[in-house]
């Protein structure tokens, strides 16, 4: 891990996230925002909720993405992460590089981060994502062998193409003489794949920048048959599941926004069908929205309890791994503040 990812690394812990936070309430916009490049796939994985979506696919036009760093630049934003990807494959996007160099630009953001699936990974967009400086890559592989590969990301034979797309991004970086993007290969731990940790890092580790074992596995807002048939009886699901007990408010709606292909918006990236869309960018800021009495009333539901009023928030548990507490409860008349101009 090389020393800008130490640091990182120390601000991503649970207790400063959440410190930066309460610090900083109300913010007059996000921490983090996810943009997604593109809502289609070329993969087809068995704990993602996209074959249930029912929202429009497409891919975000380049004119949409610089309305959205043209704001956060000229008010002088600089976000904790944006994300260059949600319910999609972000490689899929043919202007993908130019978004990415757009952002650095501008300087809107301490880090900026794509997660792929590796698929569309071939040497020319290898090259075209480290001549943009990406500072994070994140690759979901989460198999060492074919058959895995095959139940959790639904073809085997694009197996021996991601490798390959891997070996080629390194090698290429490599050749470059290029720092960036720090290459964080990730695995999913599930029933399917636990036996095959030790055999995925010994393959990987010496190759990429950091190999990152993940123990996350969730049924997103819980709104997916498909995802929720695949993982109820998943070890892995049952242990994250056994943590929901007294439920608190997410902190998600305090510091997070995802932005569809075509620019609508809301507080939650596991809002993966747009159930809480709460505005439009392509017809109002991102200040409006994020200072809204939508979002204050989705807000207010989450202190009060009223979960089973907010679709998006009724059935899911990624509450869990984001949330302080009753620190939001107590502090009621910050949480519900919001920014004027």
């Amino acid at each position: 891990m090389d020393a800008k990812h130490k640091i990182e690394y120390e601000k991503n812990k649970s207790e400063n996230r959440k410190k930066r936070l309460q610090d900083s309430l109300p913010t007059p916009y996000p921490f983090a925002i996810a943009v997604e490049f593109s809502s289609d796939c070329n993969s087809n994985c068995f704990m993602c909720p996209r074959k249930d979506l029912t929202r429009p696919t497409g891919k975000m036009k380049l004119s949409l993405f610089k309305k959205i760093i043209n704001e956060l630049s000229e008010n002088k934003v600089l976000l904790r992460k944006i994300f260059l990807y949600w319910m999609g494959e972000p490689l899929l996007n043919e202007n993908f590089d130019k978004m990415i160099n757009y952002t650095r630009e501008k300087n809107v953001a301490e880090m900026i981060v794509m997660a792929t699936n590796a698929i569309a990974l071939d040497e020319e967009k290898a090259k075209r994502l480290i001549d943009s400086q990406l500072d994070e890559l994140y690759i979901s592989l989460d198999a060492a062998r074919p058959e895995t590969y095959a139940r959790i990301r639904g073809n085997a034979a694009t197996l021996p193409l991601v490798e390959k797309n891997i070996l080629g991004s390194v090698k290429l970086k490599k050749q470059l003489g290029a720092s960036l993007p720090y290459i964080r290969l990730k695995f999913l731990k599930t029933d399917l794949n636990k036996d095959e940790i030790g055999e995925f890092k010994k393959k990987w580790e010496k190759v990429v920048d950091e190999i990152y074992v993940e123990e996350d596995l969730n049924a997103w807002n819980g709104l997916s048959e498909a995802v929720n048939k695949n993982i109820a009886k998943d070890a892995q699901y049952k242990v994250n599941l056994a943590k929901a007990q007294k439920r608190w408010p997410c902190d998600r709606l305090w510091y997070l926004m995802a932005i569809s292909h075509d620019g609508l918006v809301t507080p939650c990236t596991v809002d993966w069908n747009g159930l809480g869309f709460i505005g439009d960018v392509k017809k109002k800021t991102i200040f409006e929205i994020w200072n809204s009495d939508k979002l204050v009333e989705m807000r207010r539901k989450q202190l009060d309890g009223e979960y089973n009023d907010l679709s998006m928030c009724k059935n899911c548990q990624r509450w869990v791994l984001r949330n302080m507490g009753d620190w939001l409860i107590r502090h009621r008349k910050l949480a519900l503040s919001i920014n004027k101009k």
